[in-house]
């Protein structure tokens, strides 16, 4: 018999689904967002599209075992609700697990997006060659999962891997969380993009491409720096350095603290790997008890934007049976 879930990634710009028979992928779909749209709106919209590709595959009634969602903020996963969301108001206590099960009269189980990235790389491709892992994702936020003895760890309350809201620089750039210095503070892509438009507005004389986006008007992100990092603007491809030591203090600390077998790193900032994976390995790799006794290996992530809502799919214990 076979097993069909979905696994939804509820995050801060945009939402995906994912359909699985067996932990296979069947279907998948992204879905914009703004943090305008209320949560009823965005539920409504995700019911719908997750019915229309139970459809399309033409399921029964009863075909479907579970859902599984993967939440952009810290969760109450006992309860199955949101506590908080870094990047839109109104999801504070949000009755997700609640929601879905009217909605589709199946279990549903819920995880922080960073859990459930860090569960879905694992079972996707790493489980038979690692048991501790480190998942990074770095996106609109930073998080991170642990993988620990090939189970999933989440701490005491579900808070375990917030790598994002470790301190790197004390009285840096405040973050979402109130705090300042914050990893997320100083890598996540709204972070670079804030930067990069303090540093233009902040010398005149500064030849950069994304002045002339920012005289037009256009919005910048930290994809808009990326893209002119690729056409070899100096003060871009500098911004992506300094991305890359940041990574490294954060990723060092992880290394001391866990000791983890490999680091596997998502996120849509990653896209921009090429111009700052070897400041940070460079850096890992200076650090003496890193070099001599640890050394991980680091990749990135095979699922792409997926990892969250496949690992948020193959949450039940039958979902690969």
């Amino acid at each position: 018999m076979s097993h069909y879930f979905l696994g939804i990634d509820i995050g801060n710009t945009k939402s995906r689904i994912i359909l699985t028979r067996d932990s296979h992928i069947l279907d998948k779909m992204m879905l914009p967002w703004s943090t305008r749209d209320g949560y009823n709106q965005v539920i409504g919209e995700l019911e719908n599209k997750a019915w229309s590709m139970i459809k399309q595959r033409k399921l029964k009634p009863g075909d479907l075992c579970g859902i599984g969602i993967g939440f952009g903020g810290p969760v109450d996963a006992k309860r199955g609700v949101s506590l908080w969301s870094p990047g839109a108001l109104g999801w504070e206590g949000a009755p997700l697990k609640t929601a879905f099960e009217a909605g589709f009269n199946v279990p549903v189980l819920i995880e922080n997006d960073a859990n459930s990235g860090a569960w879905g790389e694992y079972v996707y491709g790493y489980r038979n060659t690692y048991k501790n892992i480190f998942y990074m994702t770095i996106s609109t936020g930073v998080g991170g999962g642990l993988i620990i003895d090939g189970k999933l760890y989440r701490g005491q309350n579900g808070l375990s891997g917030e790598i994002g809201h470790i301190n790197v620089v004390p009285d840096g750039p405040e973050c979402t969380c109130g705090n300042r210095g914050c990893l997320e503070a100083l890598i996540s892509g709204p972070s670079i993009a804030r930067k990069v438009k303090r540093e233009i507005m902040g010398n005149t004389q500064l030849g950069t491409k994304i002045r002339d986006f920012m005289d037009r008007g256009s919005e910048i992100s930290s994809e808009t720096v990326y893209y002119a990092a690729r056409e070899n603007d100096p003060f871009c491809i500098d911004i992506w350095r300094e991305v890359g030591r940041y990574l490294a203090l954060g990723l060092c600390t992880v290394i001391h603290l866990l000791d983890p077998e490999a680091i596997i790193l998502g996120g849509g900032v990653t896209k921009a790997k090429d111009f700052f994976i070897s400041e940070t390995k460079r850096m890992i790799n200076e650090d003496k008890l890193i070099r001599r006794f640890s050394n991980p290996r680091i990749y990135f992530s095979r699922l792409g934007d997926f990892s969250v809502a496949y690992g948020a799919a193959n949450l039940f214990p039958n979902a690969g049976s």
